[in-house]
């Protein structure tokens, strides 16, 4: 029982090291929420950490709120809603701040992507970037 104990405890701080390291850690998030409180607005948070949705200034762009709902393959028909309509929606409402990661081109919905940074190149500039050690996070503000 006590070595099955270490085992947990050991593979618990394994990753929370990881996550902190590919995700940042608590002075990352409060970067990421000092960027958004230069000029508040809603947030939409394609691919990134969810708890973003808890800044002061969240809006209701969408009753998905989790977003894997949007960027990944796997989930395109699970909630029964058309992503790619859906993501439109959001974007006609010209959220301030739209999160995103690095392309992930196996799990990855390419349409969604496809239809979030035309409308990232046209109306939105990069504010924050955090480099993880396997991929990026990236918040752009609305222009």
């Amino acid at each position: 029982m006590i070595v099955l104990l270490c085992v947990i405890s050991l593979t618990g701080q394994y990753s929370l090291r990881k996550h902190r390291l590919e995700n940042g850690n608590r002075q990352t998030f409060e970067a990421m929420l000092g960027v958004m409180n230069q000029k508040p607005g809603c947030v939409f948070v394609y691919q990134g950490p969810p708890a973003l949705y808890d800044t002061p200034y969240w809006c209701p762009l969408t009753n998905h709120p989790f977003p894997g709902h949007f960027h990944e393959k796997i989930e395109a028909h699970a909630t029964g809603v058309d992503v790619l309509q859906e993501t439109r929606r959001v974007l006609a409402e010209r959220p301030e701040y739209i999160v995103t990661e690095d392309p992930s081109p196996l799990l990855e919905n390419p349409l969604v992507r496809k239809e979030i940074f035309l409308e990232i190149t046209v109306s939105y500039k990069l504010v924050y970037r955090f480099q993880g050690v396997n991929h990026s996070i990236y918040i752009y503000r609305h222009t």
